[in-house]
């Protein structure tokens, strides 16, 4: 299944939320940014996943908790793709990612 940028095949890395058309986890990307590196970093390290693939999840994830339904235990992106526990607002990447602003 394909929610935007991100797929999720149980024939690719079983099932994984990945980056549309890549083997690359989307967790990958708030890993990097949970340990300090930067969005070019990440770009850098994994090349098959386009900058505009890594900001439309970003932006998703964005949306996801700045929306209505933030307060909720559980909210989800890309139409239940990643499952976000309430603990996961504590988390300093997760307040990061509601105030960034990304060029396309």
């Amino acid at each position: 299944m394909l929610y935007g940028q991100i797929s999720i095949d149980p024939e690719i890395m079983s099932g994984t939320p990945v980056f549309a058309g890549t083997r690359v986890p989307i967790q990958t990307i708030f890993d990097y940014l949970e340990g300090g590196d930067d969005l070019e970093m990440f770009l850098a390290d994994f090349p098959s996943v386009t900058k505009t693939a890594a900001i439309g999840v970003l932006e998703m994830a964005k949306t996801s908790l700045t929306s209505d339904n933030s307060t909720n235990p559980y909210t989800f992106i890309a139409e239940g793709a990643l499952h976000l526990p309430a603990t996961i607002y504590e988390n300093e990447i997760w307040k990061k990612i509601k105030t960034m602003n990304y060029e396309k």
